[in-house]
């Protein structure tokens, strides 16, 4: 085996990538120092060793990205089964650095990710759509599981999808409906009692009762039951749970004044 003397630690060591690293230009095709000697170097001199890389890229930054490019075309199996290897060994500090980089750059990313939407947005719709035939399956459970974690959040999708089907607005969101339950200290708007409370519609959707934050309050389920489709001003008054105040709190919440609705629906 032929050995190579270090230039640098003056270590004997087998000629070979393993202790030596390439270079074209090299006597025998290896740098006259070793591995370690190089690594003990860039270890000393870190930041003089940046300093003079970033002024190198700016000073040939299209030369070297149309070099990036072309070596990328020319040997991209071997960079992609590379980088699924490193990938693999190094996982948890591959996702630190990536969460790292997106902390640091989260307006570049945000934007980067709305350019490449507008400028693939067919290729985008298609692959979506492949995926969802390929994985029918998959989906449809992801999607019982969540609705089962997330009930109120399934109701608003049905309930939106309601309000779609016959033409009307509907923009109530998760957030809004929390807001909506705390303003009525999360007991029911007719009634007052502290029970599992459900969305009702004070205009009703057979009315054309909107889908909208200015169009639903919390109800317990008698109280939901007992409303039904009714206007609010033919049934609130007769209903045996009928209070003034509370009546009077719902109207201001929702922006009412002499039977008409003073806020608009958005």
């Amino acid at each position: 085996m032929f050995m190579k003397k270090c230039s640098k630690c003056g270590v004997e060591k087998e000629a070979t990538t393993e202790h030596f690293t390439k270079q074209t230009d090299g006597k025998d095709g290896l740098r006259p120092n070793c591995k370690s000697c190089q690594a003990l170097y860039r270890k000393e001199n870190k930041d003089r060793i940046c300093e003079y890389r970033k002024k190198y890229y700016e000073g040939n930054k299209d030369h070297l990205l149309e070099y990036r490019k072309k070596y990328y075309e020319e040997n991209r199996e071997h960079y992609l089964e590379y980088r699924k290897k490193y990938y693999e060994g190094n996982r948890e500090y591959c996702l630190e650095q990536k969460k790292k980089r997106y902390e640091e750059n989260r307006e570049h990313y945000l934007e980067q990710s709305k350019q490449y939407k507008r400028e693939n947005k067919e290729r985008i719709a298609e692959r979506k759509k492949q995926y969802e035939q390929d994985n029918k399956e998959y989906i449809a459970e992801c999607h019982k599981q969540y609705c089962k974690g997330n009930p109120e959040k399934r109701i608003i999708w049905e309930q939106c999808r309601r309000a779609r089907k016959r033409e009307l607005d509907s923009t109530l969101t998760f957030e809004q409906w929390e807001n909506i339950k705390q303003d009525f200290n999360h007991k029911c708007a007719y009634c007052g009692k502290e029970d599992k409370l459900a969305q009702e519609h004070f205009l009703p959707l057979s009315k054309g009762g909107e889908y909208t934050h200015n169009n639903i309050v919390p109800a317990c389920k008698s109280c939901n039951s007992s409303k039904g489709n009714k206007f609010f001003h033919e049934w609130y008054p007769k209903y045996k749970h009928y209070n003034k105040a509370r009546e009077k709190y719902l109207l201001q919440h929702l922006g009412y004044n002499d039977n008409k609705q003073q806020l608009s629906i958005l």
